[in-house]
């Protein structure tokens, strides 16, 4: 019964195209999530560097 859905659906072109489309929408997500968290995993890092140079100029003119 799975068979012969899938073989109908595949040969009709209005599903096909759907399924086509689907695929690139997917596709796209997967590239903007990938994006988004890259940036915010830079960001991230940023601001830890910053927080701990920060840290260690107080730390030093404590000493001074």
């Amino acid at each position: 019964m799975r068979l012969a859905f899938s073989s109908a659906s595949s040969e009709n072109p209005e599903c096909a195209e759907k399924n086509r489309r689907l695929k690139g929408l997917r596709f796209i997500k997967a590239i903007v999530f990938y994006w988004i968290c890259i940036f915010i995993e830079d960001y991230i890092i940023v601001a830890l560097a910053i927080f701990l140079c920060s840290k260690k100029l107080l730390s030093y003119m404590r000493i001074l």
